[in-house]
């Protein structure tokens, strides 16, 4: 008799310390050509992990893990540095120590996303200042 397991594919969706993990994991697999961007920046709206709690849970997370992972991947891009081949690597290394720093409220997207985001959100802050006057 095989034991069937059930399904916990959405089990991150509740704790969102383990959903953080999940949703920066492509960055990991396949570095280039992503990027971390808040989720506010991308949604343009709050959510739990971009209030008060989100910054919350990145000082508890900086002090207990994202230093020591940071100061890793810093020490992996040295490391990678020493080669040519090895910069493009010792760049990523680098982009992982800073999500590494404060990883709640952030997605992970394309660069073409995170630069469409950035310019919609610039497109309405430049027309919220332009109807205030």
């Amino acid at each position: 008799m095989v034991a069937v397991r059930p399904d916990r594919t959405g089990d991150h969706r509740r704790h969102p310390l383990g959903a953080c993990q999940f949703r920066h994991r492509p960055v990991l697999v396949l570095p280039f050509g992503k990027e971390a961007i808040s989720r506010k920046e991308l949604h343009q709206e709050d959510d739990i992990g971009t209030g008060a709690l989100g910054l919350l849970g990145n000082i508890i997370w900086f002090v207990f893990a994202g230093l020591w992972l940071a100061i890793g991947h810093l020490a992996s891009a040295v490391a990678c540095f020493v080669t040519i081949i090895g910069i493009p690597f010792a760049l990523q290394h680098l982009k992982l120590a800073g999500i590494a720093l404060a990883p709640i409220g952030k997605t992970i997207v394309t660069t073409e996303v995170a630069e469409a985001a950035r310019a919609a959100n610039a497109a309405t802050t430049v027309g919220a200042l332009r109807s205030d006057k």
